[in-house]
């Protein structure tokens, strides 16, 4: 969402929307539903060798796409691999890729 929103450089049809928490609650302002837990999982793809080797692509072919220079990302992705590889603890209780909304009829 940065290379989207702060630089405009387009985005694969996967990278496209990332749905948070803030999202959900303002789809559901007057609908009689709130959003009562959100529960984050897929912590290997978040923060994990999946994520690395994921974002490694994914900063390339967009920076490409968008003719931007893709020397700094072996830089970035070193940055990257230090923090996953020494704050892996930490990182897999803060986020995962991928979470359950539970949405519930309000009260």
């Amino acid at each position: 969402m940065t290379l989207a929103l702060a630089l405009d450089v387009p985005m694969s049809l996967t990278d496209k929307h990332f749905i948070s928490p803030f999202n959900i609650r303002e789809w559901l302002l007057g609908t009689g539903f709130e959003l009562s837990e959100v529960t984050y999982f897929d912590y290997e793809r978040a923060n994990g060798q999946l994520m690395l080797s994921d974002m490694d692509k994914r900063l390339n072919n967009a920076l490409r796409d968008a003719n931007l220079h893709t020397e700094g990302v072996p830089k970035l992705m070193e940055w990257l691999s230090n923090v996953v590889n020494h704050e892996s603890e930490s990182l897999e209780v803060m986020n995962g890729s991928s979470a359950l909304y539970i949405i519930e009829r309000k009260k």
